[in-house]
């Protein structure tokens, strides 16, 4: 009988141990098998742990086990210390936008979702990196949108905003758009980093006019207007080499003939991803929608009675009260006067200044004119830097005393330079008025009327300005 060997084990480890073993094996598998990048870090500094191969991919310029510095930017590091910390506290955090550096040293935006693990027996935080896709960049980026809305008055202004979403989403050097009116090209805005290389400019031109030439536009560079905006929230280029691009058509506003051609550039070869040109055909899309409202916009203030600006009447409100006020007249001979206002050297204020203070200039003159006169007084923005008084029950000797009331009260007024202005902050301008008076005649159609009141203003004017010139009683 052959004798049994005995063997001595060696210590066990606790069957709880084991599970954790066997659990954390299974959970790495998942991980690394995982289409998903996703990264392990050290919960007090993110350091990597581990990662999976889909991570490596996007991040294939890191070394495993590198620091967090080498794949976090480090306006980045804060946001993913509060999802670390989240997931500490709550097991689970996120998703929230969170930006990287790719292994092309570029921004890619993701939204992690952050979850409490152990890895190899130390506390750690798994980061699932969920890199978006063409059509959550889409929806992100219409969201934004209609954050813009308020600013349709001005469709520069929109179109700035849209830009910076857009820059958001994807990285690029330079974003050109040009607008192609009745088949010739009207206007090219590009937009970029701070000081651009002239070399770099001069690519992107070539290229998008390249790109028109082949759509059959006329180009007439004396009659093209051209500007160049320098944004901190586009990256600057050290070189002018164009390297990618991306040349789209926009079907800006066909029934007026306006459509126009959207550009993308890159200094880095296969600067854009496949999804990154979806994008960007959504933005180009997105760019011909804001358009079309903000023509609809236009439209239907064109159509309205107020003027957007000053809250007054506009001139279609205007014509329409006058012939009210002819309606109700109770007596055909109830005397009626009006006045035509006209700031003095409104250009130059907008020059100086810029439009923002002539805005203001604007709209304070329409308070005061609004503030001398009753109720029943009609106060309208003519057009321009221009107002229209109307005064029924009033003779022209009374207008004048008024006129010349809103004239002094004008003049006295300091309007203070808000900060980001042309000029200097601080400072205060002063502005005068040329205004001409008179009274509607017997029979008299009120176009008349607001003619010769509108030849009296540019006689004042002609006289030096900041006076007021009226009807003699005796004419009438």
């Amino acid at each position: 009988m052959r004798e049994q060997k005995t063997r001595k084990a060696g210590p066990r480890a606790p069957k709880g141990q084991l599970l954790i073993e066997l659990l954390h094996r299974q959970w790495w598998r998942e991980v690394e098998e995982s289409p998903v990048p996703t990264v392990v870090v050290d919960p007090t500094n993110l350091v990597i742990l581990g990662a999976n191969g889909s991570f490596w991919n996007l991040m294939g310029h890191l070394l495993k086990g590198g620091g967090s510095e080498s794949f976090l930017w480090e306006q980045g590091r804060d946001e993913a210390m509060g999802l670390v910390r989240d997931a500490l506290a709550h097991g689970k955090s996120g998703p929230r936008p969170l930006v990287l550096r790719t292994s092309k040293g570029e921004e890619t935006t993701c939204y992690p979702e952050a979850r409490k693990v152990l890895f190899q027996g130390r506390p750690a935080v798994e980061l699932k990196l969920g890199l978006e896709g063409i059509t959550d960049k889409a929806a992100h980026f219409f969201r934004d949108l209609t954050q813009i809305a308020p600013y349709f008055h001005d469709f520069d202004q929109v179109l700035d905003r849209i830009v910076e979403r857009f820059a958001q989403a994807v990285t690029f050097h330079a974003f050109a758009l040009s607008t192609v009116e009745r088949g010739e090209l009207a206007r090219m805005t590009i937009f970029t980093g701070l000081r651009p290389k002239e070399e770099f400019l001069g690519k992107v031109q070539e290229e998008v006019i390249r790109a028109l030439l082949n759509l059959g536009v006329s180009v007439h560079p004396a009659r093209l207007s051209y500007s160049i905006r320098e944004k901190g929230w586009i990256k600057a280029l050290g070189t002018g080499v164009v390297r990618s691009q991306v040349v789209l058509p926009i079907p800006i506003d066909p029934e007026d003939g306006i459509h126009g051609v959207g550009g993308l550039f890159h200094h880095y070869p296969e600067g854009f991803r496949g999804e990154d040109v979806g994008l960007f055909a959504t933005f180009v899309g997105g760019i011909a929608s804001s358009y079309l409202i903000y023509r609809s916009f236009k439209r239907a203030e064109e159509e309205s009675q107020t003027d957007a600006l000053t809250g007054l009447m506009n001139r279609r409100g205007a014509i329409n009260q006058m012939a009210s006020f002819r309606a109700s007249q109770a007596a055909p001979r109830e005397p009626l006067s009006l006045m035509v206002v006209d700031i003095d050297f409104f250009k130059e204020i907008n020059d100086k200044w810029g439009h923002r203070v002539g805005d203001m200039v604007l709209k304070e003159l329409g308070e005061v004119l609004r503030s001398s006169v009753r109720d029943v007084d009609l106060v309208a923005r003519w057009g321009g830097e221009e107002f229209l008084v109307v005064l029924p029950g009033v003779d022209v000797s009374a207008a004048r005393k008024i006129a010349e009331r809103v004239r002094e009260e004008v003049a006295s007024m300091c309007i203070e330079v808000p900060s980001g202005s042309i000029s200097a902050s601080g400072a205060q301008i002063r502005i005068t008025v040329s205004v001409g008076v008179t009274q509607l005649r017997e029979n008299e159609e009120f176009q008349g009327a607001i003619e010769r009141a509108d030849r009296m203003m540019y006689r004042a004017k002609s006289l030096g300005r900041n006076r007021v010139i009226g009807d003699r009683v005796e004419e009438l």
